[in-house]
Parts: C-alpha cells; structure tokens; sequence
C-alpha cells in the first residue's frame, strides 16, 4: 500500500471523524462494522482525506468501496499517479 498515505493515518482519520475510542479497526471493516460510520461522517472523512491528501475524492465514488482497504487502495492509486 501507499507509504505517502500510512494505513495507520487512515485509521487515526477514522478515529477522529467517528468518535471512536477503544475500537481496532481493520482492513476488511465497512461502514456496518465502524460505530459512526454513516453518510453525514463519511463525508466529513472524505472532507479532511481531502484537505489532508491533496487528492478530489468523490464522496459517491468512496462510499460504493467495499472496506477500508478499499478506501486505502483507491487513495495509495490517486496519490501513485
């Protein structure tokens, strides 16, 4: 995966937008698995990979990924090139 855009970054994203405290995620999770993940915080996840990343993500686009190695995926390929 990308080193410019850690997993681990991520994750801590994640963390931030969805309030999550004491919960481990993981590559295979989607959106039923992560407590907060729903449409109003997945765009503000996309909002600040966004900002954080440089990248246009389109929230519609983002959210038909199956998981968060999906997500990873599809930013490590934007920032590849």
């Amino acid at each position: 995966m990308s080193q410019a855009f850690p997993i681990e970054r991520l994750y801590a994203l994640m963390g931030e937008v969805f309030g999550l405290r004491d919960f481990q995620l993981q590559p295979h999770m989607s959106a039923a698995d992560v407590p907060g993940w729903d449409s109003l915080h997945h765009a503000v996840l996309i909002m600040r990979l966004e900002a954080e990343s440089g990248l246009d993500l389109s929230g519609v686009e983002t959210a038909e990924l199956p998981d968060i190695a999906a997500l990873h995926a599809a930013i490590a390929e934007r920032l590849a090139g």
